[in-house]
């Protein structure tokens, strides 16, 4: 029997970066919203490690890294981002993902009661649950 001790656990605290460029082209350049894309990051400072949590139409890439690295992936989720910082809610009940884009995405990692379609509609939401603004993209 192979038994192991996880170390930690996960972020109490993500920073959800919110920008107006997205992975692919075509979707920057829809009139819909300010934001094109969102994905967040967040430490897990028991085990000094930072987990990046980006999910796009073709997949959602999930990056786990620390030192030099992870201060690379964190400059690269905050260039020319809105960031909002979010506590990671408690999970109270099974709310299944239905879509697989990055906004519900990102609602479900935050264990956010959020009915969002698109990233500005999501960031209204960070703020509407204690959500608090730690970077605002330049215009």
């Amino acid at each position: 029997m192979i038994t192991f001790d996880p170390g930690g656990g996960e972020p109490t605290q993500w920073a959800v970066c919110f920008s107006r460029k997205a992975a692919t082209p075509w979707l920057t350049r829809l009139p819909v919203g300010k934001f094109k894309h969102v994905r967040a990051f967040g430490c897990v400072p028991h085990i000094n490690t930072w987990i990046f949590f980006d999910p796009a139409l073709d997949r959602t890439s999930v990056k786990v890294a620390r030192g030099d690295v992870a201060r690379a992936l964190i400059s690269e989720y905050l260039r020319d981002a809105t960031v909002i910082q979010m506590p990671a809610r408690e999970r109270k009940s099974l709310r299944p993902r239905i879509f697989g884009w990055c906004v519900p995405a990102v609602a479900h990692l935050l264990g956010l009661p959020s009915s969002a379609l698109r990233p500005d509609r999501l960031l209204a939401d960070c703020l509407r649950y204690e959500g608090a603004v730690l970077q605002s993209a330049a215009d």
